[in-house]
């Protein structure tokens, strides 16, 4: 069907068959067939992607609401119980939450997927909301771009720790903390898997007790200056830089919520800056190397 196919990389070959399949007719595995080398990896976007172009074009009855809300409640289930896992690794749970959320735009019109954007740890739809955000984390090939996009997944977890802190929510801002920490670490071990020759870089940090004394002062955070590792150095890399620029924004949104905050939120709040300061240092120290 194609020539050169070792040179097509998954994101060419991935809008090659969606083309033919919607386009020509093809079939999934005639796609499979033509870049066995992608097989694994194109086998469940292509499945989901066919299953929800048939979908868009039927009129579901209620039976076929219910089952889709089931199916896409226990894909986030399942997600759910295994977010310290990269996406890469849970492929068969990424495809199946993919559909879900799909199904979810087919059946509510995108009005399910759109009221989730503004929801909370604790909420009905945050479920959803992290759903959504694992297809789109999905789409996404590179491990750079991955890296900028669970940046971005972090400080989205700090946007909704500054409103929960002015809800007074503590659980929530911890749960929402526990995340930054998953989306960070995530950043590392892409930059560590991206490694090709020598000794994998080790972690700058791996606990609070051992962020380095420029910040923190007998156990406190110190506030009054942004840390180092935000700082842009000519040297950094475009990720590196990236990198530094969003940690910085998440940081001072923090240190911005900290000291307007009740005193009985800021040790959640001070939890959380430190999480975010190890995270960044063990993200950003990776992807320099």
């Amino acid at each position: 069907m194609h020539e050169n196919k070792a040179e097509n990389s998954i994101e060419i070959v991935l809008d090659n068959c969606l083309e033919e399949i919607i386009c020509s007719g093809r079939t999934v595995e005639d796609c499979l067939a033509a870049y066995p080398e992608h097989a694994e990896e194109l086998k469940p976007l292509l499945t989901t992607a066919k299953a929800s172009y048939k979908a868009a074009s039927i009129s579901p009855d209620e039976s076929f609401k219910a089952r889709a809300r089931y199916e896409f409640n226990s894909a986030v289930a399942d997600m759910a119980q295994n977010r310290k896992t990269g996406w890469f690794n849970i492929r068969p749970v990424w495809a199946q939450a993919i559909a879900g959320v799909l199904i979810a735009v087919v059946v509510s019109g995108g009005s399910l997927v759109a009221a989730a954007g503004n929801s909370l740890p604790g909420q009905t739809l945050y479920g959803v909301k992290l759903a959504s955000e694992q297809v789109r984390m999905g789409l996404t090939f590179s491990q750079s771009a991955k890296s900028e996009f669970y940046a971005d997944l972090a400080n989205r977890r700090v946007d909704e720790i500054v409103t929960l802190a002015d809800r007074g929510q503590v659980d929530g801002i911890m749960e929402a903390a526990s995340r930054i920490d998953d989306n960070l670490d995530t950043i590392t071990v892409l930059n560590v898997k991206s490694t090709t020759t020598g000794s994998p870089p080790a972690p700058v940090s791996q606990n609070p007790e051992d962020v380095t004394p420029s910040y923190m002062e007998d156990g406190q955070i110190l506030r009054n200056e942004i840390p180092e590792l935000f700082s842009l150095n000519e040297e950094d890399t475009n990720l590196v830089a990236s990198l530094r620029q969003k940690g910085r924004d998440g940081y001072l949104e923090l240190i911005s919520s900290f000291e307007k905050a009740p005193e009985h939120i800021k040790p959640a709040l001070e939890e959380a800056l430190v999480l975010y300061i190890i995270g960044y240092e063990n993200a950003i120290y990776s992807a320099g190397q």
